[in-house]
């Protein structure tokens, strides 16, 4: 079964929420330079969306001034959410967190479009998406 089947379960749910969405005349994107970014398919939206990780490296990035960060500054920021809900060695959090955002995260979330990331210099740089940020700001209010 193809996992990006419209008619797996929950799928009903993704689309309610997107109809509710595009009905929702109150809702306007956080970022006057969205526009010129390319419209990302729902499925990839979700996918993008469908890890915590991922929902905290782009709710970081859209906070940001300049829409750039270091890959440092997200282990801090991600590996201090992390260790507020969990005891464990700081150390061994952030090369744990270092890894996975370095060999996962945001090597996906750059295929996807919504970042830039350079491995040389280590930096992302946050490519804004309505469509992204309209569901990852409904995603928040869900916690």
């Amino acid at each position: 079964m193809n996992p990006h089947d419209s008619n797996r379960p929950g799928s009903s749910d993704s689309q309610t929420i997107s109809s509710q969405l595009d009905a929702d005349p109150t809702y306007t994107s956080q970022r006057n330079d969205s526009s010129s970014s390319p419209d990302l398919p729902l499925d990839t939206i979700f996918d993008v969306l469908s890890h915590s990780r991922r929902r905290q490296i782009l709710s970081y990035l859209s906070q940001t001034e300049d829409n750039l960060v270091t890959v440092a500054e997200l282990v801090t920021v991600i590996s201090k959410h992390e260790s507020e809900s969990e005891m464990s060695v700081q150390r061994t959090q952030d090369d744990a967190v270092g890894i996975a955002l370095r060999h996962n995260h945001l090597p996906k979330l750059a295929d996807a479009g919504v970042i830039e990331f350079d491995t040389r210099s280590e930096t992302i740089q946050y490519q804004a998406h309505p469509n992204v940020e309209k569901y990852l700001s409904v995603l928040d209010t869900i916690k």
